[in-house]
């Protein structure tokens, strides 16, 4: 281009230049030169007239660059000036633009002619400086929003930074403060040293430090400040700190609360002597206070759970470490005692709690609890309990033999009551004899007896035969009639039942054998038992206890047994009726009691006997009997044995008119001692019999003109066999 200014200008170096270059001429109003084909997306055709592209300004730039170029042209702006704006590209987006205008020359009255003007664009960098800005609005703003103390410091202690928080705290506005000292303001005398030595290391080696201290309020109070500093540099260099501070004076307050109930709660601890702990399940070590390694014995070096463990009595152990264990997997919390074992052999009793703590996933993080010693308490409950049990023993013992008194006065005021159906054993016969010698030989002993024999034939006797002969012969004798109870009352009769046990059982019934307890128990008719009631029957044999009904308590008694049965107890055993084992526990000495027609020659003692007894009974004097009346006796085979004779005895002594015993035509019974069987069954003999008697008494069963009482018999036993013999008025 043909040079037409006076200035020289190295235009083969401005063609290279990144910026974009004009050079104009204003007095021309044409372009000198221009070294970019193209700029922002228009061409240099389109640059060559800077007006031409005006309408491509930011709306709201285009009034400042045009005040900017009537500025230039008149001559308001000497030497160079400069001006940003924004520019739309060809891509139609928004870039910055920093335009940069140099008078080069000047025309004859001193106005710009030749102008040089360097266009950049200078997006990027607006961009940045619009970040820095808001970053640095949004570290202010956050310093000043802050819920925190911000102190700003430099490296001589003046204040440089001082949040909205920090003059709430402090009561001091930031115009009080700022470029104050914050040593000589703030801190309280007696701690500048160590403040002032902690900013000291920060500022020369860059160490920071968190800590607490308190600073002094515009109003001369102390609050507790937690502080975490930094240092702050500009080209690597410390330029002073910031600091972050936290009020903490209620934390404090509640800390020393909290440090002065820890100090009475371990004063109450030793003396409660309570002992609390951690476990950490991850490493398996203990924590704990004091008291805990004094109730272990153990020092704080050999805090580990198998330490604790290893003092644990070896019976115990097992049932410890199941319950941390199951704390440990599920959290589950427990309560429990268990002893100690210590080094020199002594035992201690130990309470012990723990429980869980979980962390936010549900796993089990730590375990915690309490360990009492309560050795003390469980001497003096031991010593407590028994001196309680000894005395319980003595209640116990002493309503036992009151009650026991009580039941064998009454037990014998009833058996005083009841018409005995024998007197004495009465009998001269050599099976008699024999008998006699049997019982003689067992009843010093404590052997089971099991007395057989015919209905009749004195089994009973027998039993009290053996009990006055016996060492027991002090206690009582208690007779059961096993034939005569209802099947579902001979087990309340035993062995007794309690208050509710069973409908009707409206009070506790002391059963016959705590009542036979020290004496003898008579089971008469033994054969009649049920197979249930064989079996516990067996266990009071063996093992001499029983249970009441309604009680599930062990009774244990000292009893000895005299078993009596009519039946065929080997057919029982046979048919399943009666217990093999049972049997042979009762079978250990058995006595025989003949019937009468094995032994007729005790039918003439045995009548005088009953002649005598029911003629004082019936008000009489008879005083003799014919000897065909005696051998009229005789020649009977007497199925119902002595109960029969004595009743036809009684029977005659009513009916006699004189002095002389006399049967009437009502015994025509046919002699059977050529062998043959009587012309009627037992049973039917016995109905007749009962039916002449309840005919005598005009049916009436109670009372002392009863038939019951006529019989020999309860009332409710007479009533049993009417109903199995089906006898009906």
């Amino acid at each position: 281009m043909e040079k037409q200014y006076n200035t020289q200008l190295p235009l083969d170096l401005l063609a290279h230049l990144s910026d974009t270059i004009y050079l104009l001429d204003l007095s021309l109003g044409k372009t000198l030169f221009l070294n970019k084909e193209e700029f922002c997306g228009y061409t240099r055709k389109e640059l060559e007239s800077p007006q031409s592209i005006l309408h491509a300004v930011h709306p709201d730039d285009q009034e400042a660059l045009q005040r900017h170029w009537q500025n230039l042209l008149t001559k308001v702006c000497e030497g160079s000036s400069n001006i940003e704006y924004r520019l739309r590209n060809k891509d139609n987006d928004w870039e910055w633009i920093n335009s940069r205008e140099v008078v080069l020359e000047y025309d004859e009255n001193k106005n710009p002619k030749i102008l040089l003007i360097t266009l950049r664009t200078i997006t990027k960098q607006k961009v940045f400086e619009q970040e820095i800005q808001s970053e640095k609005e949004y570290v202010e703003n956050l310093i000043e929003t802050a819920n925190a103390m911000v102190i700003g410091l430099d490296v001589t202690g003046n204040i440089t930074v001082f949040n909205q928080t920090a003059e709430e705290i402090t009561g001091y506005s930031r115009t009080d403060l700022i470029h104050k000292n914050w040593f000589e303001v703030l801190v309280p005398k007696d701690r500048y040293p160590q403040v002032w030595e902690i900013f000291e290391e920060l500022i020369q080696k860059g160490i920071p430090k968190n800590f607490e201290n308190p600073i002094l309020t515009k109003g001369g109070k102390e609050k507790y400040i937690l502080w975490r500093n930094s240092e702050l540099r500009k080209n690597k260099e410390i330029i002073g700190t910031i600091s972050f501070g936290i009020d903490i004076t209620e934390q404090k307050k509640v800390e020393d609360s909290l440090r002065e109930s820890e100090h009475y709660l371990m004063e109450a601890q030793s003396i409660a002597k309570i002992g609390h702990w951690k476990l950490h399940p991850a490493t398996m070590t203990v924590e704990g206070s004091d008291e805990l390694f004094k109730i272990f014995e153990l020092s704080r070096d050999e805090a580990t759970l198998q330490s604790f463990v290893d003092i644990v009595h070896p019976e115990d152990r097992e049932y410890d470490l199941y319950h941390i264990q199951r704390g440990m997997e599920t959290g589950e919390p427990w309560d429990i005692e268990h002893r100690l074992q210590c080094k020199d052999g002594r035992i201690k009793h130990v309470h012990a709690i723990g429980e869980a703590v979980k962390d936010e996933t549900g796993k089990v993080a730590l375990l915690i609890g309490t360990v009492q010693d309560i050795t003390e308490r469980k001497k003096a409950e031991e010593e407590l309990r028994v001196s309680k049990e000894k005395l319980q023993t003595t209640l116990h013992e002493l309503e036992k033999l009151k009650q026991h008194i009580e039941n064998e006065n009454r037990y014998l005021r009833e058996e005083i009551k009841l018409a005995h159906n024998f007197g004495d054993i009465i009998g001269r016969s050599a099976k008699m004899k024999q008998m006699l010698s049997d019982i003689e030989q067992v009843a010093s002993t404590e052997t089971t007896v099991l007395v057989v024999g015919e209905t009749g034939t004195g089994k009973e006797l027998v039993a009290r035969a053996i009990h006055s002969l016996s060492n027991r012969k002090n206690s009582p004798l208690v007779k059961v009639n096993c034939a005569a109870l209802p099947a579902n009352l001979i087990e309340s009769e035993l062995f007794g039942h309690e208050k509710g046990a069973f409908t009707g059982a409206t009070k506790q019934t002391i059963g016959r054998f705590e009542l036979a307890n020290g004496g003898t128990l008579f089971l008469d008719e033994i054969g009649d038992f049920s197979v249930e009631l064989q079996a516990k029957l067996l266990r009071v044999l063996q093992d001499g206890e029983f249970e009441r009904i309604g009680n599930p308590t062990t009774i244990s008694v000292d009893v000895r047994i005299i078993a009596a049965t009519n039946r065929d107890l080997d057919k029982s055993m046979s048919e399943g009726n009666f217990r093999q084992d049972l049997y042979y526990r009762l079978h250990v000495f058995p006595v025989q009691c003949p019937p009468l027609r094995e032994r007729k020659e005790d039918i003439s003692v045995l009548v005088q006997h009953f002649l005598h007894k029911y003629s004082i009974k019936a008000g009489k004097e008879i005083s003799s009997i014919s000897l065909t009346t005696i051998k009229a006796l005789e020649k009977y085979d007497w199925p119902g044995n002595v109960r029969e004779l004595e009743n036809i005895i009684e029977r005659a002594v009513i009916t006699s008119p004189g002095k002389k015993l006399t049967l009437g035509p009502w015994f025509n019974h046919p002699s059977t001692t050529d062998g043959t069987k009587p012309p009627l069954p037992l049973q039917e003999y016995e109905k007749e019999y009962i039916v002449s008697i309840l005919e005598r008494t005009n049916w009436r069963i109670r009372g002392e003109q009863g038939a019951a009482k006529l019989l020999g018999l309860k009332p409710t036993t007479l009533e049993s066999r009417m109903e199995k013999l089906s006898i009906k008025r």
